[in-house]
């Protein structure tokens, strides 16, 4: 049974719209803030209020919210990684910092009653201007508001603690003065929009508030007070269902119902009874509607939580997840299986129970490691792991590591399997290929004598009763000795093959280039008398034994010569990279191969020809393939009759071997 399953979601990352509502509601207030300007340039009242007789937008005011719209168009997208993003980002805080001491220093003339000088400074404003009370002055509530979002615009990325954006509270603040300035001209309700007999807000200054403060809210959308309103859960839908609806509705009927008791319909009692009731079947069926989406978004995730469980459950593999602390918070039964303790004894304890005493001290920096730079991968790669069962048993494992995203941190998913069969059975077979080898050479080593001593005794017969014989007698020692030749080659070879896994080198970084040439040199006779050209391209640097790769070379080489058609031979040496390996290519113009031999060719004692066409013993292309499989290369032919061959293998490449030599 799967247990232990924690239900967090993944961190979201930042709605893509949050940005772009930014820099729209930074130009709307820097567009209303600069026609203000403009009509206080030119003299144009309609630019400075947006109804005659109503308010005006102060000077002051309008460069407030053109700072506004700057601070904001810089910061939504400010690339704090990039030296062009750290200046905006400065701009940014430089231009709210200036909205904040503009409306601060207009709070501090109110509160001290004194003129500080700024109030005139960019134009000259009328005495006896509509709804103002000291010439060129913002309202109290208008400079209220700029203060809140130029500190929010100045502070917008500080974050004293995860998740905690203190400049989202402030713009939140400005927000709620913008809108009750405006909420004030739609309803009339002139204490909303002027306080006492001071200057009131104008239209356009709450407009340009408003939304400078919406921008500030939308400009870091993913952590703080607009992290919940942008959750990808149940809460974050709600809110962004319900809030528009709720606000919108609620402006519609109390514009209603100030109609209906001017009309004289209600008195101011029943019509506070009707807003009320209204108010509450509203958020009751707004409520019902985000609550109902909530559920079926909810019932959805636990169906496939389900499935996610069951699938888990069902896993041939241990799977396991470790919290950001290393403690194991779900496990499934395959778990339960590999390490013989029940669920209920690994929850909430620490991972490092299931490893061997003597790799526990070091195990927790190697999570530290792994939670630093989280990405999927095996464990311990090419290490032998084990693990501990409660019986104190220890068994090899593989393990493999994936980051999960959750609540409070990376979580690491690991899949363990147990490998005991797999380990069982390669030992096996590496004990039988040993002694197949090493029966292999002793049978090889100890045949030579005596294939030395027959074909010794032949030759010596050969040489001294040629002739004196008769014919018969003549052709039978020809074929005994030719035959001992024959077997000496083959057992030869044999030793040869049998070498390859316990006779060669370490591979090291090597020339591949070099080692042609070397192979080139040894052939040079052979080359000549075929009349062969060889062309040899660049070459890369590889992981391998220098004499082994000279083998290859040397067999594949030799064979394009040998198995040559009409034509002079032309055989071409070439590479090209594959991922992290480097593929060797020997293409030839001769005979060819028929498609239907391409495995056989590379089995021991296997030849497509008679001895008496081209000599040799089938076992050179199956010592190049155990050579190449040796360094953890393949091989492979492409081949038609007479159309020549290109046998291709693959060697890792070494370290910093991006380029060839040519």
């Amino acid at each position: 049974m799967l247990v232990g399953m924690r239900n967090g979601e993944s961190d979201p990352a930042a709605p893509r719209s949050g940005p772009i509502l930014a820099r729209i509601a930074g130009a709307t207030a820097f567009a209303i803030g600069a026609l203000a300007l403009a009509g206080w340039a030119l003299g144009v009242p309609a630019l400075k209020s947006v109804v005659p007789g109503l308010a005006q937008m102060k000077a002051n005011t309008a460069l407030c919210g053109v700072l506004a719209g700057v601070s904001l168009w810089l910061a939504a997208r400010p690339a704090a990684g990039s030296p062009d993003g750290r200046w905006r980002l400065r701009g940014a805080r430089a231009a709210g910092a200036l909205v904040a001491l503009l409306a601060g220093l207009t709070l501090l003339e109110y509160l001290l009653g004194r003129n500080l000088g700024i109030d005139q400074l960019l134009f000259r404003d009328a005495a006896r201007a509509p709804l103002t009370s000291h010439p060129g002055r913002m309202a109290p509530n208008s400079a209220a508001g700029f203060l809140l979002l130029g500190l929010a615009l100045a502070a917008l990325d500080w974050e004293p603690r995860p998740g905690a954006r203190p400049a989202q509270w402030l713009a939140f603040g400005a927000f709620g003065i913008s809108l009750a300035g405006l909420v004030g001209y739609l309803y009339h309700a002139t204490a909303l929009y002027r306080l006492a007999s001071f200057t009131g807000m104008s239209i356009n200054t709450g407009a340009a508030l408003f939304a400078a403060s919406l921008g500030a809210l939308a400009a870091r959308p993913h952590t703080g007070l607009m992290g919940v309103f942008n959750a990808p859960g149940a809460g974050g839908r709600m809110a962004r269902a319900s809030l528009p609806a709720v606000a919108g509705v609620t402006l519609v009927i109390g514009w209603l119902r100030l109609q209906v008791e001017r009309a004289g319909h209600l008195g101011a009692e029943a019509g506070v009874a009707v807003m009320v009731t209204s108010v509450i079947l509203v958020f009751a069926v707004v409520l019902y509607v985000t609550a109902a989406s909530a559920e079926r978004g909810e019932a959805a995730r636990r169906e496939a939580e389900g499935l996610f469980r069951s699938a888990v459950d069902a896993s041939p593999n241990g799977m396991l997840m470790v919290d950001p602390a290393g403690r194991i918070v779900l496990l499934n039964r395959q778990t339960e299986a590999i390490f013989g303790y029940r669920s209920e004894e690994m929850l909430g304890r620490p991972v490092e129970m299931l490893l061997p005493e003597r790799f526990r001290a070091g195990h927790e920096g190697h999570r530290r490691d792994f939670l630093a730079e989280p990405r999927t991968r095996q464990m311990g790669a090419g290490r032998d792991l084990r693990a501990r069962r409660k019986d104190g048993r220890e068994v090899p494992v593989e393990i493999g590591l994936n980051p999960v995203a959750g609540e409070g941190g990376t979580h690491v998913l690991a899949s363990v399997i147990d490998i005991t069969e797999r380990k069982r059975v390669e030992d096996e077979l590496r004990r039988s290929n040993e002694e197949l080898e090493r029966f292999a050479y002793v049978a090889s080593h100890d045949l030579q004598e005596p294939l030395r001593m027959v074909g010794s005794y032949v030759q010596l017969l050969a040489k001294r009763y040629r002739g004196k014989l008769d014919a018969d007698a003549d052709e039978f020692i020809g074929y005994s000795l030719d035959g001992a030749l024959r077997m000496q080659r083959l057992i030869e070879e044999l030793l040869a093959y049998s070498r390859v896994g316990t006779r060669g080198a370490d591979p090291v970084p090597t020339d591949a280039g070099a080692v042609v040439a070397g192979a080139l040199r040894s052939l040079k006779l052979a080359i000549e008398e075929a009349g062969a050209t060889v062309t040899v391209g660049p070459l890369p640097t590889v992981l391998a034994d220098p004499g082994q790769l000279e083998q290859v070379f040397l067999n594949l080489i030799s064979n394009a010569l040998k198995f040559r058609g009409s034509a002079p031979p032309e055989i071409q040496v070439s590479a090209e990279r594959r991922d992290r390996a480097w593929e060797l290519r020997v293409r030839d113009n001769g005979l060819g191969i028929d498609p239907q031999y391409f495995e056989r060719i590379f089995v021991i004692f296997q030849r497509l020809h008679g001895r008496e066409e081209y000599p040799g013993t089938g076992m050179g292309l199956a010592i190049v393939k155990k050579i190449v499989e040796r360094h953890g290369g393949r091989i492979r032919v492409e081949s038609a009759p007479g159309a020549g061959s290109t046998f291709a293998f693959t060697l890792p490449a070494a370290e910093g071997s991006e380029e060839v030599r040519g």
